[in-house]
């Protein structure tokens, strides 16, 4: 099972029990991450009257959604990067209507495209008709997470609580943390990455072990890195893929195959035409970075 099939499904769960949302306003909600989800859980929480805890395990809010400053003259995402909407989607995620909230983006269609495959670099440049992408222009997912939704929950997170098991307390839920603390709340959100769960890193009480839990073990998702690097000149194309024409096309995790990743094989390296001792005064920083 994919990712997309698997939320898919979920969302059709809730769509088919309305049950769900109708139930009782809760005192208190306890958001377990404060990634992306958790952040925009407790933003909408915090604005209709609901008291909010978010419970951060790292020392830093955002999960998968990072920013570096310094490799070039705008902010890099190491993590979430991709829109993959239309700009007006900033103002639904805050509630206020389909509007970019003055947020600049680019229209992005690269124009050249590359694929390594059975030891040969081809050309494709057809793929030109076909894709584009709304990309931020001075910003990134941090930055919005930063101006709009940080300022509403910043004095709610908690950091270096990591939650290991949650449990019923009476009418209550209960949760344990690493730590040896106890919390209780009216409601819980765990928002934490799916490969924390499927992991076993936080367990669930029998009544409450979601239903879903188990198919979460055949959910697609992989572990990757971003790798940027600063050149003095152009030599490489707008996209750069590694595999087949068709790997575009697959519905899986390693879909697409970045060109830093494929700049970092030494064989795309050598098929560039690209001597060592060109490469070493092209190269002039190298960034790399594990986001998950």
């Amino acid at each position: 099972m994919h990712r997309r099939t698997f939320t898919r499904l979920s969302i059709a769960s809730l769509l088919c029990a309305p049950h769900l949302a109708q139930a009782r306003k809760p005192q208190s909600v306890t958001i377990v991450g404060a990634g992306s989800a958790g952040l925009t859980a407790g933003y909408h929480l915090a604005k209709a009257g609901i008291e909010v805890q978010i419970l951060e395990a790292s020392k830093n809010w955002g999960g998968r959604v990072k920013r570096f400053k310094g490799l070039g003259d705008m902010p890099l995402d190491l993590g979430a990067e991709w829109i993959h909407d239309d700009p007006n989607i900033f103002g639904r995620m805050i509630g206020q209507g389909p509007t970019d909230l003055g947020i600049r983006t680019i229209n992005y269609r690269p124009q050249t495209y590359k694929f390594w495959h059975n030891n040969r670099l081809n050309k494709f440049n057809a793929l030109r008709n076909f894709y584009q992408e709304v990309k931020f222009l001075d910003t990134t997912w941090y930055g919005f997470f930063e101006r709009f939704m940080l300022p509403t929950v910043a004095q709610n997170i908690s950091f270096g609580a990591q939650v290991t098991h949650v449990a019923e307390q009476g009418n209550r839920l209960s949760l344990r943390l690493k730590d040896g603390r106890s919390l209780d709340t009216d409601k819980i959100l765990v928002t934490v990455p799916i490969s924390v769960l499927k992991r076993g890193q936080i367990s669930f009480s029998k009544n409450l072990t979601p239903p879903n839990l188990t198919a979460l073990k055949d959910v697609d998702f992989g572990s990757g890195f971003k790798a940027f690097l600063q050149f003095s000149e152009r030599f490489y194309p707008d996209m750069l893929f590694e595999g087949a024409r068709s790997s575009i096309l697959a519905d899986t995790w390693a879909e697409k195959s970045t060109m830093t990743q494929s700049l970092a094989n030494q064989r795309a390296k050598t098929s560039l035409d690209c001597s060592r001792s060109r490469r070493n005064r092209h190269a002039v920083r190298l960034l790399t970075t594990p986001i998950w």
